[in-house]
């Protein structure tokens, strides 16, 4: 294959000499053989403009000059413009206009310590994956939930992804001081439901004040909506799992939805076929009221008619 012979070139000079002296060094390049040229590493365009008018005029018209490209994190743009790196020119213009956008410390800290789907656009992260999945599979439904981990309010501002066939999931562990408690350090205080939890009574109309974001969804676009995932912890005092549990299934059920126990032999906490007691380690032989509540709803489900 043919080779061809390069050379760089730094049309990013400020002081007439200066730039004299690279375009005399541009010439004495073109005479040794240079077939192209690549500029150095500069962001301002009319040094590129300059550059090719000289070159136009030189007759070097049909000498080929790419561009350097590097993209540059903002903190970079004003190290370079202090340092006065060689060959990496950033104009006063460009340094001022990036300064404007640089952020204050304490803002800083606070993005850094922003989750991922809080930076991210996932409206649109959403509807690109399902557009994706469908050019090439037409046929099975695309589950969508909600970012910040599949709570409800999730919904609030979200719009149905532009694609047919598509089924939209909530979780439910609302409150999780309730459904969680004992699992982690801040979860650390019992409560009863229904009752008085983290400062609110809660019962069977808060649950469902609580799922008011995916009523509305659903009402408002007309979807399918699915509770991909709902549960209480078991060791819940006064068999308080079994009310909870009993009381988001008949929300569920009214709504016309779909739902999915978490979890079926996962971890012990959510189990259906451990007692209510938290120092019980293995499964028991009689059923509890958690376990029967789940079995007559199953017991429900209708095998589907696959095509």
């Amino acid at each position: 294959s043919d080779l061809f012979v390069g050379a760089a070139v730094s049309p990013f000079k400020y002081m007439e000499p200066d730039l004299w002296g690279q375009y005399l060094k541009l010439c004495k390049k073109r005479r040794a053989g240079a077939d192209y040229f690549i500029t150095q590493v500069g962001w301002d365009v009319k040094k590129f403009q300059e550059l090719k008018l000289y070159m136009n005029r030189s007759g070097m018209a049909d000498v080929p000059v790419l561009g350097s490209v590097f993209v540059m994190r903002m903190r970079l743009v004003s190290t370079l413009f202090r340092a006065r790196v060689a060959g990496m020119v950033i104009p006063d213009d460009l340094n001022g206009r990036y300064l404007g956008r640089l952020r204050s410390k304490k803002e800083r800290r606070r993005i850094r310590k922003m989750s991922f789907v809080e930076l991210m656009d996932w409206q649109a992260l959403a509807e690109a994956a399902a557009k994706a999945i469908r050019e090439v599979d037409t046929r099975h439904a695309i589950i969508v939930e909600p970012a910040a981990g599949g709570n409800p309010n999730g919904l609030v501002g979200f719009r149905p992804i532009d694609v047919p066939n598509v089924v939209y999931s909530v979780h439910m562990y609302l409150p999780h001081s309730f459904t969680h408690q004992g699992v982690r350090g801040q979860w650390s205080k019992q409560y009863t439901y229904p009752g008085e939890i983290g400062g609110k009574h809660w019962d069977k109309a808060r649950l469902e004040q609580a799922l008011k974001p995916a009523i509305d969804f659903q009402k408002t676009f007309n979807v399918h909506m699915y509770i991909g995932e709902f549960s209480a912890i078991r060791w819940a005092p006064d068999n308080s799992a079994h009310r909870y549990l009993r009381d988001c299934i008949d929300i569920f059920e009214a709504h016309g939805w779909d739902w999915t126990y978490h979890a079926y032999r996962e971890w012990t906490g959510w189990s259906v076929e451990h007692s209510n007691d938290r120092e019980q380690g293995k499964a028991t032989k009689e059923p509890n009221d958690r376990q029967i509540l789940l079995r007559s709803w199953l017991k429900k489900n209708q095998k589907p008619q696959w095509d």
